[in-house]
């Protein structure tokens, strides 16, 4: 086999290792689940080693949830962010194969974990959809608090996942309504 074609392979291993790598940490997951990240990454299913079993499991639920997720996220920017609704639906196609629990995680709050995936100019996505992620998740937990409450409990959460003022006041007003309604 040609030496220079063993290097360009290893090379790009160590790319997508790298960037399943700065996923995993992202999301906040176990360094162990390093391999199932990658192997979501791209497409196929995780060893169930590194990912706690239920997590992996699909369900149509978490499906559901997920479809909720992608649309919550792209109608919000596209009326707040509009020029970051085409790198969303690109990172959209790396995170929904992850677990649902991994999304709600607070992916923005690291330091550039998004910069072997090519997102790095763009961290303001990952806080916007961890918020989004978290409040379709722990919706039946807020259906007792009035709207106000609501969006206090939301306006907190994005910004303690790294969202602008700006950005967790248009979340919180965002997203109360649409809660309210379903």
């Amino acid at each position: 086999m040609d030496a220079k074609l063993v290097e360009q392979g290893k090379a790009r291993l160590a790319q997508m290792k790298q960037a399943a790598e700065d996923l995993t940490e992202a999301l906040g997951l176990p360094r162990e689940a390093t391999y199932d990240v990658l192997a979501m990454m791209h497409g196929e299913k995780p060893s169930l080693l590194g990912i706690p079993q239920g997590a992996a499991q699909p369900q149509t639920s978490d499906d559901t949830l997920k479809t909720r997720i992608f649309q919550l996220s792209e109608d919000f920017l596209s009326t707040q962010m509009k020029e970051q609704v085409t790198t969303f639906r690109t990172l959209w196609e790396r995170l929904k194969v992850l677990p649902l629990e991994a999304l709600g995680m607070g992916i923005g709050s690291q330091p550039s974990p998004s910069t072997g995936l090519g997102f790095a100019d763009n961290q303001q996505l990952f806080p916007v959809i961890s918020v989004i992620s978290w409040a379709v998740v722990n919706w039946p937990s807020f259906k007792t608090d009035t709207p106000k409450q609501i969006q206090t409990i939301i306006l907190r959460e994005a910004q303690a996942r790294g969202c602008s003022r700006a950005v967790s006041s248009a979340l919180a007003l965002y997203l109360q309504p649409r809660f309210m309604d379903s």
